[in-house]
């Protein structure tokens, strides 16, 4: 979503992930950050808090992990 008060992109990811798994803070292994998602835990928490936005290819790893697409994490 683009907001264009403060044009600047922000992702639903957490919002997704937050629907899917529920209010509690998700927790994961660490092979899930490094086999799966191929992102570090502080970078992936970056995302979660819409204080980062990922790359592509690491958005549409998060979409496959969770079983979204990546338009629905944006």
């Amino acid at each position: 979503m683009y907001d264009a008060t403060t044009k600047t992109v922000q992702n639903r990811i957490g919002e997704v992930i937050e629907s899917k798994f529920g209010k509690e803070k998700v927790r994961l292994s660490e092979s899930i950050y490094k086999d799966v998602l191929c992102i570090p835990k502080k970078t992936f928490g970056k995302y979660l808090k819409n204080e980062s936005q990922p790359r592509l290819d690491e958005l549409e790893r998060i979409a496959q992990w969770i079983g979204s697409t990546p338009k629905e994490l944006f």
